[in-house]
């Protein structure tokens, strides 16, 4: 009995811990201004995000894996309390990147849409094979006057004209959704490559008296980076 009372603590402790961590507001960061060391750069960027009342966790993703955690300043337009900052890395990109998501979305769109233009292309075509095919007129023993052969050859044309634009359209837009789908493709896998470097993101813990939106100012410093000076020395001798 202790041993299941236990347990089901555990489990509830657990799916606790699990919402919250759902619950967390991720928001994306715009830099504004970069300062370039001879090693690392300083880091000025800018966020908005919405608060509710009490405390809750809000994480800046998507960024260097190289932050330091100890250089990290945070910043905020409202009327908060900065409990907690950290500084931690995702190994969970891309499938939880949400461009990587907004990319799946799309592609899928794109099959779907190609899906339709290529039935349509086909159906012009089975068209066209059709009047090609049926062009006879009257029976073997009936004749055809001439303003009937002419009126049937203008249709024939006309009719033929059309479904064949209409056909060529359809091509030169499948054409153009393969390549888009390719595109797509290869970003897709590119960063599916880039699944073994992990992302840097900032958990900032608040507490909020009010709910509404705030714009956050984040401010930190990266090791990966930095610049080297160049010479071009022109003389006349």
């Amino acid at each position: 009995m202790k041993s299941f009372l236990f347990n089901l603590l555990l489990l509830c402790f657990s799916t606790s811990i699990f919402a919250q961590d759902t619950e967390n507001q991720r928001i994306k960061t715009k830099p504004e201004k970069v300062t370039l060391y001879i090693s690392g750069a300083q880091v000025d960027s800018k966020g908005n995000g919405s608060l509710k009342t009490g405390t809750q966790t809000l994480v800046f993703d998507n960024l260097s894996n190289y932050v330091d955690p100890n250089s990290i300043q945070v910043k905020a337009d409202a009327d908060i309390t900065i409990m907690a900052v950290n500084f931690q890395l995702n190994y969970l990109e891309p499938q939880n990147n949400p461009e990587f998501k907004r990319m799946e979305d799309t592609l899928r769109n794109a099959k779907k849409e190609i899906a339709r233009v290529t039935l349509s292309k086909n159906t012009f075509q089975e068209e066209l094979t059709m009047l090609t095919a049926n062009r006879s007129i009257g029976g073997a023993n009936t004749g055809v006057s001439v303003s009937e052969l002419e009126k049937m050859a203008n249709f024939i044309r006309a009719r033929i004209g059309d479904v064949s634009l209409k056909k060529l359209e359809a091509e030169e837009k499948e054409t153009k959704l393969r390549e888009h789908i390719t595109q797509l493709e290869n970003q897709m896998n590119q960063m599916r490559n880039r699944g073994n470097q992990p992302s840097g993101e900032i958990q900032v813990t608040v507490a909020s008296a009010s709910t509404g939106s705030a714009n956050f100012e984040l401010s930190y410093f990266v090791s990966n980076c930095g610049w080297q000076p160049m010479y071009d020395v022109r003389v006349k001798d």
